[in-house]
């Protein structure tokens, strides 16, 4: 039961996000003033887009529930978020390249004085950091070794990062009278921020699985949604980035709960150390 559950909560996330990609360009193209850009009233797409949402929302929060509640909670976050198999780790890398990319662009436009805005290069700064953070992720995401807080630096980055786009995103729009224009990709982010929380909590061993599996699957929606608006540069590469690394967390946390991982305890290297000079001792000690 929690297998099928498992598939179909993965299959309705991508087929929500696909959907809502197509009826986002409808709208676009049907629901928006080509003069002033403002949103006619009564369009069929717009009432479509946002039924969309609604339906996914409650639909993914009831399969985020019945795949999670109940039954044995795992609380490390190997034992949640570890990747099945090389191409999921590929994957993350991939998110994290995306994300450095996206970084590298913003503080080159800053530093050739094509884009001035401070708050532009704090999000360039942030998501080269979170690119490497993420990389990291999917690096350790291979390993079999658990420990409490063991990935927590990681794991904290692309919450944080998510709320320096939000702040960047929110500031770039604060003129525009149009809130249809930009919601979807502020839903997104605000997702993304509950997903990196959620992913973060499973380091420190109070986990939230249904938080995380919910903040990841709706965002991952909310972007490809937004991914069918007209952003490019910088703004395009934190998107496929921050939607690339939502779809794989949540993958890898449906299918850790569907196959949990075999894992062993973590010893950090310093105490091995001890352990081993312990019972590898000199012979005179030993006769004496």
């Amino acid at each position: 039961m929690k297998r099928k559950t498992g598939f179909g909560f993965l299959v309705a996330t991508a087929a929500f996000g696909a959907l809502g990609f197509f009826l986002r360009r409808w709208q676009l193209e049907t629901a928006f003033e080509s003069e002033t850009g403002l949103l006619t009233p009564g369009r069929p797409a717009t009432a479509a887009l946002i039924a969309l949402v609604v339906v996914a929302a409650a639909v993914l929060t009831a399969l985020a529930v019945g795949l999670f509640r109940g039954g044995e909670r795992p609380r490390g976050y190997l034992a949640n978020l570890a990747a099945p198999n090389l191409v999921i780790g590929l994957l993350t890398l991939l998110a994290g390249a995306l994300l450095f990319a996206g970084g590298a662009l913003g503080i080159r436009d800053f530093a050739l004085q094509m884009d001035d805005r401070i708050v532009r290069l704090v999000l360039g700064i942030s998501l080269a950091v979170t690119g490497v953070a993420v990389g990291l992720i999917g690096l350790l995401g291979q390993q079999r070794k658990e420990a409490k807080g063991r990935f927590a630096g990681a794991l904290l980055a692309p919450g944080y990062c998510a709320c320096v786009w939000l702040i960047a995103a929110f500031q770039g729009h604060t003129a525009n009278p149009n809130i249809m224009e930009y919601v979807f990709l502020l839903l997104g982010i605000l997702c993304a921020i509950f997903a990196g929380y959620a992913a973060a909590s499973f380091a420190f061993e109070t986990p939230r699985p249904v938080l995380c599996a919910v903040a990841s699957s709706m965002g991952t929606v909310l972007l490809f949604i937004a991914l069918a608006d007209r952003s490019w540069g910088m703004d395009r590469l934190a998107l496929c980035g921050f939607l690339t690394h939502l779809f794989v967390q949540l993958l890898c946390l449906v299918w850790c709960r569907m196959y949990p991982p075999e894992l062993e305890e973590w010893t950090p290297p310093q105490e091995e150390e001890d352990v081993s000079q312990q019972q590898v001792q000199p012979r005179g000690e030993e006769d004496e």
